[in-house]
């Protein structure tokens, strides 16, 4: 083998080290996120009911930004949140990735997903004046699409408690867990939206199936944040 062969051979395994190094998290690390993961799921079950329950009241005022019923109840969601999302899970350490599990980074997570929560509602809840048959199929999906996302988070919670990787696609039991989630929360939507209810002309046509895409697509973009740090698959054995 040439100098120069053996010099890259070297470095070689030295990245691969280095790399997987890098990669790797302790188990408090990963109770740490673990509990935040359920935390932020927790919380945005919690904030959708609140909407939820105040869409149910016709010409209730449900605007968040305000002092409404709705608004406070998703103050108290947050409120518990900051004192959970980063705490007793976290006592004993705190993923370097983070930058600290200081009140700071509680609150950046607990807006960005409360953010994301009032975003969806006001696309479940575009129709202005709904008939009664479309306000049941509005509030099918908004609980269908709130299960959801507390279902399929806590599907990934699971995965990386038990230490595999939570950013990642997960285990066997967890991409089980996520597709009959999934297909129960489609198949509420559907039935809500046809047997029982009847869509507002504002969705524009989407089925249970899209609804659930859209909740998946989100939930799974912040899970990259939340297990931060995970190994990656390449690492994993």
């Amino acid at each position: 083998m040439t100098t120069s062969a053996t010099r890259r051979m070297v470095l070689g395994m030295i990245l691969a080290v280095s790399a997987t190094a890098a990669a790797t998290i302790t188990p408090d690390e990963r109770a740490c996120q673990a509990g935040r993961g359920r935390a932020v799921y927790d919380m945005i079950a919690v904030e959708a009911a609140c909407i939820r329950r105040c869409r149910a009241r016709a010409d209730a005022d449900c605007r968040l930004d305000a002092d409404t019923a709705a608004g406070r109840c998703v103050v108290r969601a947050k409120a518990h949140a900051q004192r959970t999302l980063l705490g007793a899970a976290c006592r004993r350490d705190c993923p370097e990735c983070y930058g600290g599990c200081g009140p700071d980074v509680a609150a950046g997570e607990i807006e960005y997903s409360s953010g994301l929560v009032g975003t969806f509602a006001s696309i479940v809840y575009c129709a202005s004046g709904p008939t009664p048959a479309e306000a049941r199929c509005t509030q099918q999906v908004g609980r269908a699409a709130a299960w959801f996302a507390r279902q399929h988070g806590r599907c990934f919670v699971r995965c990386h408690a038990g230490g595999c990787d939570g950013a990642g696609a997960g285990d066997v039991r967890t991409t089980r867990c996520t597709d009959r989630a999934s297909r129960r929360a489609a198949a509420a939507i559907d039935a809500g939206c046809t047997h029982r209810g009847m869509p507002p002309a504002c969705y524009g046509g989407r089925t249970g199936e899209t609804w659930i895409d859209l909740v998946r697509s989100a939930v799974d973009n912040g899970r990259a944040v939340i297990y931060c740090g995970s190994p990656s698959g390449a690492f994993v054995d």
